[in-house]
């Protein structure tokens, strides 16, 4: 297999989110008094590549673990490149003065290590 489809492949090989946003994750969602640095964040989206799910199937992940560029990992250990956003969730950013995702910066978040 030459480099190019290699690449290529393991491209689409990866867990991807499309349509997502970000959601609060049921442990922190309902206390008042969790600093927002220590809030437990999940995304939400359609999954591709998935080997539990057909495509398009709406899912929410366990906790986010940590981000680089547009890779999330969570807490299970999934790596998931992200697509495009929820158009309602990049309205309700822009409304709240939330950071709107872009292209190079899709996720800005407080994670715990």
């Amino acid at each position: 297999m030459g480099e190019d489809r290699k690449v290529a492949k393991e491209m689409s090989d990866k867990l991807r989110l499309e349509n997502w946003s970000i959601v609060a994750g049921s442990l922190t969602a309902a206390s008042p008094y969790v600093p927002p640095e220590a809030r437990l964040i999940c995304l939400q989206g359609e999954v591709y590549n998935h080997p539990n799910f057909p495509n398009g199937t709406d899912v929410v992940t366990s906790f986010v673990r940590g981000v680089e560029g547009r890779e999330v990992t969570t807490y299970s250990g999934s790596v998931y490149t992200l697509g495009y956003p929820n158009p309602e969730f990049v309205e309700w950013c822009k409304k709240e003065g939330c950071h709107v995702p872009t292209e190079n910066e899709p996720v800005i978040i407080h994670t715990t290590q």
